[in-house]
């Protein structure tokens, strides 16, 4: 078992550095719709976004829509991040609202909000330091998702609707999907592909930014208390990048207290090599309700993000 999942990684691996040669393209940083790379769910950004290969619960929307088959009872959670706090961008706030219902051989159904929020910004007209007041920005993305098992397979398909605000100006309704695939070897054993954030750019008047296409690849391995993954990212707008993440559940009766951890390579290119690190925790009781908490350093120039979320099971 564990040679066949040293295979599995080391494919994984191999397939994101050839696809990546056929994108490559960290030239396009920042020229697509950025917020929504952000991620969604504590539990996934805890385990460094690793989540592909390992996706069984509502959060499987953001991640890999064919998680959603996994999922046994319905799902309501709801999280918010505090950015970048200690830095001047901490007024930013980005949350996450999402429910899915299980519907027996029928599949699973889902649906998220994704929301940001760019608090003030200071507003000039023309080349100068003196700032003629301020103005905000804003985005959201409402998505449909569903996912459906067909014996070890499971496919997904997340369908989303993008409209933005700058100022006084709004943007078009921007239609995107994701689509995944996940294949469950046995119990333990999973693999998982995502291609996320297909579809039409935001277009501000005559300006247009592109979504941020990303192919994904992961690998999932769980067993008793223990859960890990590995992904392999191939966005059109970066390099291409890994996440590993894992999470151990410890238990008191009623009470599970999970701990996770993990490493993003996305976030170490950009901010630095403690920024590659996220560190989370959960609070559980009876399978039903769970608090859970991430930290997210993003280096000197962005200060510390934190994760907050609770969710419902029932």
């Amino acid at each position: 078992m564990n040679r066949k999942i040293l295979a599995v990684v080391m494919a994984l691996v191999v397939a994101g550095f050839a696809v990546g040669n056929v994108f490559a393209a960290r030239d396009k940083i920042g020229t697509t719709v950025s917020f929504l790379k952000l991620g969604a769910g504590v539990k996934p950004l805890a385990m460094g976004s690793a989540y592909a290969g390992i996706a069984n619960d509502v959060n499987s929307i953001y991640w890999n829509p064919a998680g959603l088959a996994g999922m046994q009872k319905k799902e309501i959670t709801a999280m918010y991040n505090l950015m970048y706090q200690g830095v001047d961008f901490s007024d930013m706030g980005y949350g996450y609202i999402a429910a899915g219902i299980p519907l027996g051989k029928l599949g699973t159904v889902g649906y998220a909000l994704n929301y940001f929020t760019a608090g003030s910004i200071e507003k000039r007209l023309t080349d100068t330091t003196d700032a003629a007041g301020t103005f905000s920005a804003s985005y959201m993305s409402n998505t449909l998702g569903y996912g459906i098992a067909l014996g070890n397979l499971e496919l997904g398909l997340g369908l989303k609707f993008i409209n933005g605000t700058i100022d006084s100006t709004a943007s078009n309704l921007a239609i995107g999907a994701d689509l995944g695939v996940m294949y469950n070897f046995n119990s333990s054993l999973g693999l998982g592909l995502a291609i996320q954030n297909l579809g039409t750019p935001l277009k501000f008047a005559a300006s247009e930014d592109p979504l941020p296409l990303n192919i994904k690849l992961g690998v999932g391995y769980k067993t008793g208390k223990l859960s890990a993954g590995v992904d392999v990212n191939v966005p059109t707008d970066n390099d291409v990048n890994f996440a590993l993440g894992a999470e151990y559940a410890l238990a008191f009766g009623s009470i599970s207290l999970p701990l996770r951890l993990g490493f993003n390579t996305a976030r170490m290119q950009d901010l630095g090599a403690m920024s590659g690190l996220s560190l989370g925790l959960g609070v559980g009781i009876n399978d039903m309700l769970c608090f859970d908490l991430a930290w997210l350093p993003q280096g000197d120039q962005l200060g510390n993000t934190y994760s907050i979320a609770l969710t419902f099971k029932f």
